[in-house]
């Protein structure tokens, strides 16, 4: 979880944050409200939920993927991660830019973080036994 939060912080901040913000028509505010701050503090509380959740879920595929054993290796996990993402995460995103207009970019941002994440989580997981 703590480390989905920090790869986003990052992905969002610095690496892509003027290009997500852009794409995603948010606009930055001139000053944090206390209502903003209210909002900021309920979205990282409930991402950080949803973070430990996927990590749970990745966990619990690996068990029975096999590959949570010793000695398998981080090549097998990232790849069984990116094709979680490509049979799960792509279909059920790719809706966003094919029925609600969003824009092709906005996508790859957002999904490529998706795909990172998961690949980070289970490679973590793969070391951390």
């Amino acid at each position: 979880g703590v480390l989905s939060m920090i790869l986003g912080s990052i992905w969002y901040g610095p690496l892509f944050g003027n290009a997500w913000m852009k794409l995603a028509g948010i606009k930055k505010p001139e000053k944090i409200t206390p209502e903003i701050k209210k909002m900021m503090i309920r979205s990282y509380g409930l991402m950080f939920l949803v973070s430990l959740i996927m990590a749970f879920v990745v966990s619990n595929e690996l068990q029975f993927a096999g590959l949570a054993i010793e000695n398998v290796g981080l090549i097998p996990v990232v790849i069984f991660a990116c094709f979680q993402w490509l049979g799960f995460v792509v279909p059920s995103t790719i809706g966003s830019v094919l029925w609600e207009g969003r824009s092709w970019k906005l996508w790859f941002l957002n999904a490529g973080y998706t795909l990172v994440q998961l690949c980070l989580i289970a490679a973590v997981l793969s070391i951390w036994k």
